[in-house]
């Protein structure tokens, strides 16, 4: 896949006071399709705050509105991935025009709106042109693989996973394999079922995920307002194997990163804290001798999220870039409290050293009826 983890803050990020699916009566193995749309109940969510959402308000005039959307704009994936493609995933481009976009801002419009799911008959058909265009394009990119990382030019819509019908058991099945089936168990079996939530295997499955994204929406409104830029894309991505505990988000700024950590960073991995330095070292090393010079003269800052793969995590991956602003998740990092540290360091690499309290907490109802869910052996 292409993008992080769903990170344990973004089980907290979901949706801001909107009515989302609940899928009733559909066969487990798949997502919802057009024909189902009349099948599903909608549950309303409390209020929640998306960190990595584009910033709506505090700007004092419109000047400072179009620089923060075009420092978004800028960090966009069709921007780097060329500057380095030997260093992330194989990736495909497929265009999503402006119509496109329209569209998924309609469908997550209407879910908001009518507290219903029987989208107008032209909605259907819109998304069902845009489903046969991307489907040759899905099926290339597999080549005999099971399935793709599918996102839009800036974020993915890893918001959706949790109402796919599946999620539940794919949960359960991951908390089985965990040692102690705490809290902090629940939470590691929550990232691994949503990151396999994010597998699409077919055309279908991308066109139903974004059609009920709040990421999606707000993503292609933004792309939406700066016309005169608009190149907005299906971003295709090989499917790569990771696991939670080894992603990592970094922060450069002024020429080095300043600052590194866990990216699941409510999560604690005990066995972290034995291989920081080996970590540290070799992210470092990787960073300075394969991307920087690369990336540098066209990014002067970034946040930027690498994974290690393999049977003896012998692979480091860029996953991808992200805006250096504060609307990008700080992590184990305060925008607030630390941005001296993020923009000039001295370095610091953060790993969780101990449980978290209170994660249940800090999880959306959604999720957390999911992670009260009993399990039975």
């Amino acid at each position: 896949r292409s993008e992080g983890f769903i990170s344990a803050t973004s089980l907290n990020h979901l949706q801001n006071d909107l009515y989302v699916i609940k899928p009733k009566n559909i066969p487990k193995a798949r997502m919802i399709s057009a024909s189902d749309l009349s099948k599903v109940q909608l549950k309303k969510t409390h209020t929640t705050n998306d960190a990595s959402a584009p910033k709506l308000t505090g700007f004092v005039g419109d000047d400072q509105v179009r620089e923060y959307q075009s420092k978004v704009l800028d960090i966009n994936l069709e921007e780097w991935v060329h500057l380095i493609e030997e260093h992330t995933f194989p990736t495909k481009f497929y265009p999503l025009t402006t119509e496109d976009a329209a569209a998924f801002v309609a469908t997550f419009e209407h879910f908001d709106r009518e507290k219903n799911s029987n989208f107008p008959e032209e909605l259907k058909a819109k998304l069902e042109e845009i489903r046969k265009r991307l489907d040759q394009a899905i099926e290339d990119m597999k080549d005999g693989d099971e399935c793709v990382f599918v996102k839009t030019s800036s974020r993915s819509a890893k918001d959706t996973g949790i109402y796919q019908q599946r999620f539940r058991e794919v949960y359960r099945q991951f908390l089985k394999q965990q040692p102690h089936r705490g809290d902090n168990d629940k939470l590691i079996a929550l990232l691994l079922a949503g990151t396999e939530m994010l597998k699409m295997r077919s055309a279908n499955d991308v066109i139903q995920n974004f059609a009920i994204s709040e990421r999606v929406c707000q993503d292609m409104n933004l792309a939406m307002s700066n016309s005169d830029r608009f190149k907005e894309h299906f971003i295709i991505r090989k499917w790569v194997d990771m696991t939670p505990d080894m992603e990592f988000r970094a922060f450069y700024c002024n020429g080095k990163l300043n600052a590194m950590g866990q990216y699941n960073h409510l999560a604690f991995y005990p066995h972290l804290g034995e291989m920081r330095t080996q970590i540290q070292e070799r992210i470092l090393r990787f960073f300075y001798d394969h991307i920087r010079d690369k990336l540098e003269p066209q990014f002067k800052s970034y946040v930027i999220d690498f994974a290690l793969t393999g049977k003896d995590l012998d692979r480091i991956w860029v996953i991808e870039l992200n805006p250096f602003l504060p609307t990008t998740d700080g992590g184990l990092f305060s925008w607030k409290d630390e941005q001296d540290l993020l923009e000039h360091g001295p370095f610091q690499f953060r790993i969780r050293d101990h449980y978290a309290t209170g994660t249940k907490a800090m999880i959306s109802t959604d999720w957390r009826e999911v992670f009260d869910t009993e399990l039975v052996d």
